[in-house]
């Protein structure tokens, strides 16, 4: 990161009219600097204002009084509680269930990390393409050298129309994983489904940051600052129980408990279709 990645930070550079200086320069720029272009003295005046703002923590967590930042927030919640269910249990499970070895158990994880390299690509495509066909379809025309105005473009059922039923999907998925190991199948079947819990959930998450930034364009990274905060918190209380789950009620019930959940973040994803332009028009626009 401190070799190419670009500062975007607007405090810093602004809308990209500035160039980054000092620590704030990648070390081996990939990109051929632009000649600085002119800024407006006054917003010079309220970015260099902006840089000496002390950051305030608990500023993220204003952003969850918005519904639609709340259910996008709590939604990224459940799906990465599971995954992180998922994740811890599966090479103990295939120990105790399988008697595999401790290198067998450490490449159960190939199919999964496979799954989500490929679905961190596709989705990127299909969010493109929902985006361009839920623009055509309200008449809306998309300059790609030029932001557009996302106050009247319904901008929840672009990036949910096609992945919200990856969410559907993966509910199902992961309660058949429970059961297939309750059952004690064949090895291959859990594996299978590892692969295909991770191309829908993954979807999800890309799916899921993509919205959240859409809603906070204006200030991402306290959006994100949210949102690891109340993933990690849900991720933390389930985990804490994930052992005496699994001992006490077995991974099938276990599994279809958090299919549950996947189902109820499907009901909120739903909602927020539904309802996210409405919610948006009737918050308090900036003066």
């Amino acid at each position: 990161m401190a070799l190419f990645l670009p500062e975007t930070a607007r405090s810093i550079v602004a809308n990209g009219s500035r160039s980054a200086k000092g620590i704030n320069k990648p070390l081996v720029p990939l990109v051929a600097p632009n000649e600085e272009r002119v800024v407006d003295s006054t917003s010079e005046v309220l970015t260099r204002e902006e840089r000496r703002k002390i950051p305030n923590p608990l500023t993220a967590l204003k952003l969850l009084r918005n519904p639609s930042t709340a259910i996008v927030l709590v939604a990224y919640g459940i799906n990465y509680t599971v995954y992180c269910c998922l994740q811890a249990s599966l090479s103990t499970l295939f120990v105790d269930i399988y008697g595999v070895s401790g290198l067998v158990a450490g490449l159960v994880y190939i199919p999964f990390g496979v799954a989500v390299a490929l679905s961190a690509f596709a989705t990127g495509r299909l969010l493109d393409l929902s985006y361009k066909k839920t623009a055509a379809q309200n008449g809306i025309s998309i300059v790609e050298s030029k932001e557009t105005d996302l106050k009247d473009f319904p901008i929840e059922f672009a990036r949910l129309r096609n992945v919200i039923w990856s969410v559907a999907l993966s509910a199902l998925l992961v309660m058949g994983y429970g059961w297939t190991l309750q059952a004690r199948v064949t090895m291959a079947v859990p594996l299978v489904l590892q692969f295909l819990i991770g191309l829908t959930i993954q979807g999800v998450f890309t799916a899921l940051n993509t919205l959240l930034v859409d809603l906070h364009p204006d200030c991402p990274s306290t959006a994100q600052a949210a949102c690891n905060f109340v993933r990690c918190e849900m991720a933390a209380a389930c985990l804490a129980a994930l052992d005496a789950s699994m001992t006490s009620i077995g991974p099938g019930w276990s599994f279809l408990l958090f299919g549950a959940t996947l189902f109820l973040e499907f009901l909120m994803l739903l909602l927020l279709q539904l309802k996210g332009l409405k919610w948006r028009h009737a918050r308090p626009r900036p003066a």
